[in-house]
């Protein structure tokens, strides 16, 4: 049993060294001389979904009535622990309806890679959008809709010696000049989107056939993306940009509500895209991020009708820098 133990502990050693061993261009980078941090943040976790008709140019939304949260965190060394103190944004369900949700999200920034995992399970939506709302009905509530999806990617990231993607989405390292690098990965993502009845309404029929009033849509994807992520450093601010796309392959199934329990295969190729946006600030021991990622998948279903969905984060964090290394000696030349 030790034996195995060390043996784990020994491959996840070799993992982090080989994420980490890259030598970096110290014109390019450097580091803070502090190892620990205390830090206030505000995170809303967004998710749509949207059958589309291209042929009418027409997309039937559905949002989920979700919020955000506030709380406080601290790290010391790779150590990072968090609580949620207060929640924020839910609105009023006796118009909007009540969604139940786990939305786990997960960035990584290890130096040669940008690593993405998440989880989301969400039941409960509603709609504002026309033909299903009116003057006396603005908002189209549907609390048997529910989707669910678990998957990553993960990218290589080509310039790692010049570019910290830390220095934006975690101000734990320092950017000394601008830089950018391409990105290079692939992406896996099983989907799943389900209802008591068929997705659209009856008031859509003319927009929605009967082959595509769905109740049910499982998916399996697997793509391969490249992009490009630049820092732009002004004095003691980064801004980020950054775009991720590429093709997917899907194995879909569909069920639909004319024929319950029989499920319909189609294989195609959709569009995947992963957008990055942020701003940080850096002095000393304070720091401030405000930081948004987005990721957008299309779901063909043929030529001109598609199920679409687009979910993410956007952070904002503020913070305080803590335990200075006695053995560090380090100008920071911000």
């Amino acid at each position: 049993m030790i034996k195995s133990l060390s043996s784990y502990f020994a491959f996840l050693t070799c993992c982090v060294h080989f994420c980490y061993s890259t030598p970096i261009d110290t014109n390019f980078i450097a580091f803070y001389p502090y190892q620990g941090t205390f830090y206030s943040y505000w995170i809303n976790k967004n998710n749509r979904i949207e059958y589309f008709n291209k042929e009418k140019n027409y997309r039937l939304q559905y949002i989920p009535n979700s919020w955000g949260s506030w709380g406080i965190g601290a790290t010391y060394r790779w150590i990072d622990l968090s609580v949620g103190i207060a929640s924020y944004g839910k609105k009023d369900e006796s118009l909007f309806g009540k969604t139940n949700k786990i939305d786990i999200q997960s960035h990584l920034y290890p130096r040669n890679y940008l690593i993405d995992l998440f989880f989301q399970y969400y039941q409960g939506f509603y709609s504002e959008s026309h033909y299903i709302t009116n003057d006396s009905n603005t908002v189209y509530i549907r609390p048997d809709v529910a989707m669910a999806q678990i998957g990553g990617s993960l990218f290589r990231v080509l310039k790692p010696d010049k570019f910290s993607a830390k220095s934006v989405f975690s101000a734990s390292e320092i950017q000394k000049k601008s830089a950018g690098t391409w990105v290079l990965g692939g992406k896996f993502n099983v989907f799943f989107l389900g209802a008591d009845s068929s997705l659209t309404s009856k008031l859509l029929d003319s927009i929605f056939k009967s082959d595509f009033r769905i109740t049910k849509f499982n998916t399996l994807l697997v793509g391969l993306q490249g992009g490009y992520l630049y820092n732009w450093k002004r004095k003691n601010w980064i801004l980020h940009f950054g775009f991720i796309f590429g093709l997917a392959t899907q194995l879909q199934y569909k069920e639909i509500i004319s024929m319950p329990g029989k499920l319909y295969p189609h294989s195609t190729t959709g569009g995947a895209v992963n957008v990055r946006l942020a701003a940080t600030y850096s002095k000393n021991r304070f720091f401030f991020i405000l930081a948004g990622i987005t990721d957008f998948y299309q779901y063909p279903l043929n030529n001109y009708i598609s199920l679409e969905h687009m979910f993410g984060r956007v952070d904002i964090i503020g913070g305080y820098r803590l335990f200075t290394k006695k053995t560090t000696r380090q100008v920071l030349n911000l």
